[in-house]
């Protein structure tokens, strides 16, 4: 008997990034619906030029499990851009998110492609990060991550 999961892209409309007042575009455009790959076309975000390890977070405001992510990178332009970052998945919201699990690290997504990262086993959190490893912009056009979000109860 196999268990077949109807998950839900439970990051639409939820985010946030370091810095924002240094971002061409705000964060919850990575979170919009709209994977178009073009930064001018208004679908897209980026940190800052001068964003020392920027990051980008998706708050889903109570514990959710989360199987996997989707990212769609630029693809006007700064095909490397996109490369040597982390995906981390917990309940802290300290820093970069440093304090949280990998779900994936060192991955890199090509330009103008989405690529899919799975969480196995699938993560708890409040919290997902997307980091850079080293100090450049973080470009991101769309980041669909699917998973189930829990209530808490009173």
């Amino acid at each position: 008997m196999s268990l077949i999961l109807d998950l839900q892209n439970i990051a639409l409309g939820k985010a946030t990034q370091n810095q924002p007042e240094n971002s061409h575009l705000p964060s919850a455009l990575a979170v919009d619906g709209n994977s178009h790959t073009s930064l001018s076309r208004g679908s897209c975000t980026e940190t800052g030029c001068c964003t020392p390890l920027p990051w980008w977070r998706v708050d889903f405001g109570s514990t959710a499990l989360i199987y996997s992510i989707n990212v769609t990178s630029r693809g006007d332009c700064c095909g490397n851009r996109l490369s040597d970052f982390n995906v981390r998945v917990g309940d802290s919201n300290v820093g970069r998110g440093e304090n949280n699990t990998l779900c994936q690290q060192n991955i890199a997504v090509p330009q103008g492609q989405t690529s899919t990262f799975i969480c196995n086993p699938p993560m708890y959190g409040r919290y997902l990060y997307v980091q850079t490893n080293i100090e450049k912009r973080l470009p991101l056009c769309e980041v669909e991550v699917y998973g189930e979000t829990f209530m808490k109860r009173c």
